[in-house]
């Protein structure tokens, strides 16, 4: 009886493991397509051309951009940077 309890449970446990699994596997896919627009956003510095591309575009904060990028540069492990893509274009 102890032996089908414990395999009950070790049952319940790899199901819960594998769905936890799958979890992590669909917000992983989700944080790399996210990484990969912030990485390719096209940089627009106003201090180097001393003019605005178009209303199409947004502002960011200088200090504010530097913080989202050093955060995406921990999470894009899988794929460095190496400091090619998405430098201010």
């Amino acid at each position: 009886m102890s032996t089908s309890i414990s395999t009950d449970t070790s049952a319940g446990a790899l199901r819960a493991l594998r769905a936890e699994v799958e979890r992590l596997r669909r917000r992983n896919a989700a944080l790399e397509r996210l990484v990969e627009l912030i990485v390719d956003a096209d940089i627009w510095d106003e201090t180097v051309y001393d003019c605005r591309p178009g209303d199409d575009w947004l502002l960011v904060h200088r200090e504010s951009w530097a913080g989202i990028r050093g955060v995406v540069d921990g999470v894009d492990a899988w794929r460095p940077w190496d400091g090619k893509r998405g430098e201010s274009q």
